[in-house]
């Protein structure tokens, strides 16, 4: 799985985050994943290198020995991909700089119904949200005189995963309670 990263996305407004997902969607074309993967790699295997990780030489000796070994591009191949400047396609920068994955399953299977409970952390990130889409469910709710009804209600089923290695749930709680109010507001979303 390959999550390339839309960087300081925190900073960004809702516009210029749709806007970054286009622009990404524009490298992505642009690439060679291949490419990207081995020169990923490249650049961790060296990192690892100069920590005198020696556990390391079995990722190399793998690359090279295997059955499939890994190969960058020659020739006229590698000439036409580097002719495409480097703001115009993904660099490794690009997978190897993600802190949260975020997976919208229900944009493209909108008729699924119920929950989904399986989503992969890709190091170096540490957290996972993946969105289903929006449902109408039986539900209890308050109405504007603070009296309780049983009514039909939109729910968008989610799922979140993280490595505790790096976060405890403790910390996730203001993220959620921020994401109730933002549910309880949505037209809140407007100002971002």
């Amino acid at each position: 799985m390959i999550t390339p990263v839309i960087l300081n996305a925190s900073s960004m407004t809702l516009q210029e985050l749709s806007d970054a997902v286009c622009e990404l969607r524009e490298k992505i074309n642009n690439t060679n994943i291949d490419k990207l993967l081995y020169q990923a790699i490249k650049t961790d295997t060296l990192i690892e290198l100069r920590k005198l990780n020696l556990g390391i030489l079995r990722r190399i000796l793998a690359a090279k020995f295997s059955f499939h070994p890994i190969r960058g591009l020659k020739g006229k191949e590698k000439a036409k991909y580097y002719s495409t400047s480097m703001q115009h396609r993904l660099t490794d920068h690009n997978l190897t700089s993600g802190t949260v994955t975020v997976s919208n399953i229900g944009s493209l299977y909108r008729e699924q119904r119920g929950h989904f409970g399986i989503l992969e952390i890709v190091p170096p990130q540490i957290l996972a949200v993946g969105l289903g889409a929006i449902q109408e469910k039986p539900g209890i709710y308050v109405d504007d005189d603070g009296q309780k009804k049983i009514g039909i209600r939109k729910v968008l089923p989610m799922c979140i995963a993280f490595d505790h290695r790096a976060i405890d749930f403790n910390t996730l709680v203001p993220f959620l309670k921020r994401l109730d109010e933002v549910f309880a507001q949505p037209c809140e979303i407007q100002n971002w």
